[in-house]
């Protein structure tokens, strides 16, 4: 797979519906009951982009843990040490623009 990307989705290609925030919160995935530790960089009410600090596996369900914050969603897209997510349901403008704040004060 290289850095080439691998789309399981073709929501994410040229057509965001949400105003993307760079941010640099601490985040964890949990997949299938293990938890894998990154950082996310960009943040949106429809999902997320992450730096892994472990092992990702593919296409699965997970659940995106960051400050007291539990978001459900699904990779839909991966490269080496990152993925892309996006949300089961729309995450609240306000709590999105909250993380954002508090990225920008931890900074």
């Amino acid at each position: 797979m290289g850095a080439e990307l691998t789309f399981i989705q073709d929501s994410m290609i040229g057509r965001r519906k949400n105003r993307r925030r760079g941010v640099h919160l601490t985040a964890t995935i949990v997949v299938d009951g293990e938890s894998i530790d990154g950082v996310i960089s960009d943040l949106s009410e429809s999902g997320a982009k992450l730096a892994l600090r472990g092992q990702e596996r593919g296409g699965e369900k997970i659940l995106l843990e960051v400050e007291d914050h539990r978001f459900e969603a699904n990779i839909v897209w991966r490269e080496a040490g990152a993925i892309g997510i996006a949300f089961d349901d729309d995450v609240p403008t306000a709590i999105v623009d909250g993380l954002a704040k508090l990225s920008r004060r931890t900074r």
